[in-house]
């Protein structure tokens, strides 16, 4: 195995930026600078990253339905409820594709595939992103175009690239939103200039991977050829 897809299926990295630590020197083989991505790892080398000795991982791919009120990392001592509540330990490192804030629910990917994580994370790549959202109101044709033409706000552009009403009553409605950036809290902070109270935010798809019949806490395992990208 090249050592910079050894480099990226053992830590968060993805192969390009494992690609960049090995020509800087930040990566030992046997107790040896390689400053080659292409170097060939053998089955007992020792692997070490700024003095950590990585292990080859068995790749994982988990669908996990994130509840409100759970912040989507796996440590944090001032929150109530985080992922290694729910993720046991015995799985390894696995890291978020992405986050949904603490007020949040559905849909997280989580892998250990420093590739993949990279390739569904960055805005280049156009990966779409389907929620689900109550609303406090109905929402009118001027602002369906003004999400979809481009709403600043603190110096970015938030846009989505698809807007359905899937539902309508006196309370409000449920609103089908596409996205393929993901700016932090973009969903929210669309809504915030319209001026429209946001009740409930779900994410559904990323990419091919659909929340299915989850409900809130459940996961469950993928494979990687079950993922389009």
């Amino acid at each position: 195995m090249r050592l910079c897809v050894f480099l990226a299926q053992s830590s968060h990295l993805s192969r390009r930026q494992a690609g960049e630590y090995i020509k800087k020197g930040r990566i030992k083989v046997n107790g040896n600078i390689v400053k080659n991505p292409a170097y060939q790892v053998k089955e007992f080398d020792k692997v070490e990253f700024e003095g950590k000795a990585l292990s080859r991982s068995k790749p994982l791919y988990i669908i996990f339905y994130k509840p409100v009120g759970v912040v989507s990392v796996f440590k944090d001592r001032f929150a109530e409820k985080n992922l290694g509540d729910f993720i046991p330990e015995k799985w390894g490192k696995v890291y978020p594709v992405g986050r949904l804030d603490k007020n949040s629910c559905g849909l997280m990917l989580l892998t250990n595939d420093g590739e993949l994580c990279f390739r569904m994370s960055h805005p280049k790549f156009q990966i779409e992103k389907e929620y689900e959202v109550k609303i406090n109101t109905l929402l009118s044709d001027k602002n369906i175009r003004r999400m979809k033409e481009g709403i600043e706000d603190g110096g970015d552009i938030l846009r989505v690239k698809y807007v359905r009403v899937l539902k309508k009553s006196l309370n409000g409605s449920l609103i089908s939103l596409l996205l393929t950036e993901g700016k932090k809290r973009e969903i929210r902070r669309i809504f915030k200039k319209l001026g429209i109270k946001v009740l409930s935010l779900k994410r559904v798809r990323i990419g091919n991977i659909r929340l299915g019949r989850l409900r809130p806490g459940e996961y469950r395992f993928l494979k990687r050829e079950q993922i389009r990208i």
